[in-house]
């Protein structure tokens, strides 16, 4: 995980480079928002095309949707544009578009009468979010916690790799959701166990 995360920063360093490399003296302050929510409807879009079987496409709109969350960041602190509202509408908007993937996929799933994969989607999609929900209640209390290997970065490949393999085996994009769950209950546990440990220690 920690490998991830540290190719994951440094191509955001890398972002600010091209963003830097344009020349810009300043740019309207809306726009790191603008790409956050256009981002949205990027994967909204992508969700169609997983919905409707357009895995080729699905899987490069989605890789875009998933660009525009390090560009809009990057934008924002390399013109000293970082809030806490920004903060807010990035990590709300990351929820949504992790909601519209298991949309799009379970609908697809849903049209051809698989209700295994429709139950499987469903499981995976409570423990995903969970995983999400428990660091936010954690710090939300005064805590800290971000163990676990299946973090949202984490998940974004493996949601990535899961419409890939619908292109040429359900079954294989089935086993690679089947990896999802379980990656996603086991960092969920982590962290609920994590929280409790550090939330008992922490004097109210």
């Amino acid at each position: 995980m920690e490998d991830i995360e540290r190719k994951a920063d440094e191509a955001r360093i890398e972002v600010r480079g091209w963003i830097r490399a344009l020349g810009l003296k300043k740019i309207p302050p809306y726009l790191p928002n603008l790409i956050t929510l256009s981002g949205v409807i990027l994967t909204a879009i992508s969700a169609y095309t997983i919905a409707t079987g357009h895995f080729s496409w699905a899987f490069i709109i989605y890789i875009a949707s998933q660009f525009t969350d390090a560009l809009d960041g990057a934008f924002a602190k390399e013109y000293g544009l970082v809030t806490r509202a920004g903060a807010f509408l990035d990590s709300t908007t990351d929820r949504l578009n992790e909601f519209l993937w298991y949309l799009g996929m379970g609908w697809y799933f849903y049209a051809k009468n698989n209700g295994w994969a429709l139950l499987l989607l469903a499981i995976t999609m409570f423990f995903a979010f969970m995983v999400s929900y428990t660091r936010a209640r954690i710090e939300g209390l005064g805590g800290e916690c971000k163990v676990g290997i299946f973090t949202r970065l984490v998940r974004v490949y493996v949601m990535a790799a899961v419409i890939v393999f619908l292109i040429y085996s359900q079954w294989v994009a089935l086993a690679f959701l089947a990896i999802l769950l379980i990656g996603s209950a086991f960092t969920a546990l982590e962290r609920f166990v994590c929280g409790i440990k550090i939330l008992k220690e922490t004097k109210s």
